[in-house]
């Protein structure tokens, strides 16, 4: 239904993650990609924007919000973006069998991109 509004869009380098661990931070999951990347292709990925959504009401051990397990991922082009969603997508090597990442292409409003 949302796609069939015509400000909604799927954006072709941002990503959305889900079913991540409440342990991994931006910079483990930055590791994370740029090691998928780099091994399935390109020796110098480029990430312009990692975040993980937190909860203001719930604070770690460093006073920022906990995770609440699931962030966006912005890549700078397409293959890279691809290259992730195919390494990280359900994949059982990675937290392990009962914790599976959720990759896909994040759904983006035109209106808020545009600002």
């Amino acid at each position: 239904a949302k796609l069939k509004n015509p400000f909604f869009f799927v954006s072709l380098t941002r990503l959305s993650f889900r079913n991540l661990p409440a342990t991994l931070d931006e910079k483990g999951l930055r590791r994370l990609i740029q090691t998928t990347v780099t091994h399935t292709g390109n020796p110098r990925p480029v990430l312009n924007q990692v975040k993980l959504v937190r909860d203001a009401n719930r604070l770690d051990s460093q006073k920022r919000g906990k995770s609440k397990g699931f962030g966006f991922v912005e890549m700078a082009n397409h293959a890279d973006a691809l290259r992730v969603l195919r390494g990280l997508n359900n994949n059982p090597d990675v937290f392990g069998p009962s914790k599976r990442p959720i990759v896909e292409f994040a759904v983006e409003d035109r209106r808020a991109v545009e600002k």
